[in-house]
């Protein structure tokens, strides 16, 4: 995972478990994740494809957050994926 990259507002507002202000420690966060699982991948050329599918064989729900038509064209939109 890219720790660089921005991360989503609710990491950074309170109230804070145990007063304590970091990222991780936002009770806003901790509420709204709790039982959540995540992975990132990187879908560009070269990707692990293998891993990719079988993290798909096993998921509820596919979250994108790229402009309209990405999924489409790396072959991951919802009719593609119905399809497998």
């Amino acid at each position: 995972m890219d720790e660089t990259r921005p991360r989503g507002p609710t990491r950074r507002l309170g109230p804070f478990l145990a007063g304590n202000t970091g990222v991780e420690s936002s009770g806003l966060f901790a509420y709204v994740n709790t039982n959540k699982q995540s992975v990132e991948l990187d879908l560009g050329p070269g990707a692990n494809s293998a891993l990719l599918d079988k993290l798909l064989d096993n998921a509820d729900v596919v979250i994108d957050d790229h402009s309209p038509g990405w999924l489409r064209a790396i072959g991951l939109d919802p009719a593609t994926l119905d399809q497998q």
